[in-house]
């Protein structure tokens, strides 16, 4: 257990340094050439327990515009106000679910999923202000769907505000608390 937690802890870490080197700095550079239009996962991660990552299923994502878009939006109203940590944490929630079987195969899919973010079906507008952290949103979706924060082993599927206590979350397992969200996974 111990060493699990001490193994999160250095993963965040070195995380939160690539996250601040390079997802600005070496953008341009990493972004030569074409893009493709679907990513194909089946990595694993290695981890102490020895068994597969469970979202790593092989299954087919496309990625889209409209899919970056959608997850830009889901970083921005969720975690438009945390830091780039907290905002890269909610985004891979969500291509952890589209890597899932339990949820749609899409970035859209998954965000618009009735009842799994708050901001979806709250009635305010949906268009976010061209911002700080409305750029941050856009670079932070991009980068994600381009890979780059697949080297860290971050298999959470649910979160929430530190401010609430939903009932699923007794079902499942903590796993980190970044900002203002607790981050679970099964």
């Amino acid at each position: 257990m111990f060493s699990n937690t001490l193994n999160s802890i250095i993963a965040f870490g070195i995380f939160a340094l690539f996250v601040c080197l390079g997802f600005f700095a070496g953008k341009e550079y990493a972004q030569i050439g074409k893009k493709p239009q679907s990513v194909y996962h089946t990595h694993f991660h290695i981890s102490d327990s020895g068994k597969k990552d469970p979202f790593a299923s092989g299954r087919k994502m496309m990625i889209s515009d409209e899919d970056k878009y959608c997850l830009a939006q889901n970083i921005y109203f969720e975690a438009g106000n945390q830091s780039l940590l907290g905002k890269l944490a909610v985004g891979l929630v969500v291509m952890n679910r589209v890597k899932s079987k339990r949820y749609p195969n899409t970035v859209c899919g998954v965000v618009r999923q009735r009842k799994q973010f708050s901001w979806v079906d709250d009635s305010k507008s949906n268009n976010p202000i061209k911002d700080r952290a409305w750029g941050d949103s856009l670079r932070l979706s991009e980068d994600i769907l381009n890979g780059k924060g697949d080297f860290l082993e971050f298999d959470v599927t649910h979160y929430h505000a530190d401010y609430v206590n939903p009932r699923w979350s007794s079902e499942m397992k903590e796993v980190a608390k970044i900002d203002q969200h607790i981050f679970y996974r099964y």
